[in-house]
């Protein structure tokens, strides 16, 4: 399971690493701090770093994004 950095999460005032499903793994004041954990662990695990998760409101058109598509079939609409 992938794990990514946001500064959006309920549970954290700062930066939080947390699990695909959105359970945290730490909370850190800064996001270096936050980035240096979530490698940490994605290395642990032998498992590239999911990186920063944005809100939907936050992001623009030629952002890079990726999601899980394992459910079913991933698409671009032109």
């Amino acid at each position: 399971m992938p794990y990514f950095i946001t500064n959006s999460n309920a549970d954290c005032a700062g930066w939080a690493v947390e699990k695909e499903d959105g359970e945290v793994m730490g909370c850190h004041t800064t996001k270096q701090a936050a980035i240096d954990q979530m490698v940490a662990i994605s290395i642990a695990e032998d498992m590239p770093p999911g990186g920063e998760r944005a809100a939907p409101d936050e992001l623009s058109e030629g952002d890079f994004v990726r999601w899980d598509s394992s459910g079913g079939i991933a698409r671009a609409v032109s």
